[in-house]
């Protein structure tokens, strides 16, 4: 199998777009000055598109949204050794489906792909987690208690009346503070960051997207970082779940006893860093070559990519 014949684009539609409407004398205006116009009119200006207007005020600007994980076909040509060895390490062909069309996509802005793709039951996903009455949950990046309760809901749904423990990390005090407000029964919150060292670093917080700043930064809200192995202290976690923009890998490392001892199922978000598609991957098989991997995506667009490892 080779990933290349499976990734279809080789062009930006999105840039294509902008060029056709410059071409034809057109003036470009971003509507909206929040984060995705940022990140547009960062993208632009990479590639010496002028722009005429940034109107400041809400307005969806459709799929044309550009984020910092830019992927060309000449990245991926490049990168292709370590992409295909985790396209070869997938082990079903929904997986390779789900990796193919997120490439595809990331490439052309054609938002048709990640559709004929998409799956239910995010980190819960009943093709590949299984769940029994003695789960102990950690949930990085807890948010408010959403993965939490889509947890208990999966339960629910199998049957499976009781668990161990959940433990959820999050670091963001008024998601923090809605996370305790739950009150689950057997449920520790604990308001820090999870990585691969505990410290102090600055964090920004924008709601269900906040995260780390530069840890050479010293702007926005100090806070906590744990690692997973300091924080549980042992106990037998039976899985792992990690969105935190992009500290995914970091917060592994920090787990490694946990994982090597426990083997506990992990479900990990890998599209916040173009290099976490075989990083994440690698790093985990490195700890237990046992580990099966698959790739499931909860979204139309290129926002939640889950990679779960198993063993057994």
């Amino acid at each position: 199998m080779n990933l290349l014949y499976y990734v279809l684009e080789k062009e930006n539609k999105f840039l294509a777009e902008v060029k056709m409407l410059k071409d034809e004398g057109n003036p470009i205006y971003i509507y909206g000055a929040a984060n995705g116009g940022r990140q547009v009119t960062a993208r632009l200006r990479l590639y010496q598109e002028k722009i005429n207007c940034i109107v400041d005020r809400d307005c969806w600007a459709g799929n044309h949204v550009v984020d910092n994980t830019y992927i060309t076909y000449g990245w991926v040509t490049e990168n292709f050794e370590k992409l295909q060895w985790m396209f070869q390490r997938l082990k079903d062909e929904k997986s390779r489906k789900t990796l193919a069309a997120f490439l595809n996509q990331k490439i052309s802005m054609d938002y048709r792909y990640l559709k004929e793709t998409k799956s239910d039951c995010q980190y819960f996903d009943e093709d590949i987690i299984s769940l029994s009455e003695h789960e102990v949950f950690v949930d990085c990046g807890a948010y408010d208690g959403d993965s939490a309760m889509a947890f208990l809901e999966a339960l629910k749904r199998r049957g499976v009346k009781s668990y161990n423990a959940i433990i959820s990390f999050e670091p963001d005090k008024g998601n923090y503070q809605k996370l305790r407000d739950r009150r689950l029964k057997s449920h520790t919150c604990i308001c820090k960051g999870v990585s691969d060292a505990v410290g102090t670093v600055y964090f920004s917080e924008k709601g269900t997207s906040g995260k780390i700043a530069d840890k050479t930064n010293v702007e926005g809200t100090p806070i906590e970082l744990d690692t997973i192995d300091h924080a549980i202290q042992g106990q037998p976690a039976t899985l792992i779940k990690m969105d935190i923009e992009g500290e995914e890998l970091a917060a592994l490392q920090g787990a490694r006893d946990t994982i090597k001892r426990w083997k506990p199922k992990l479900a990990v978000c890998i599209y916040h860093k173009k290099e976490d598609l075989w990083e994440i991957a690698e790093y985990i098989h490195q700890l237990n070559p046992e580990y099966k991997l698959y790739m499931r995506n909860y979204e139309d667009t290129v926002t939640e990519l889950v990679l779960y490892a198993v063993v057994g």
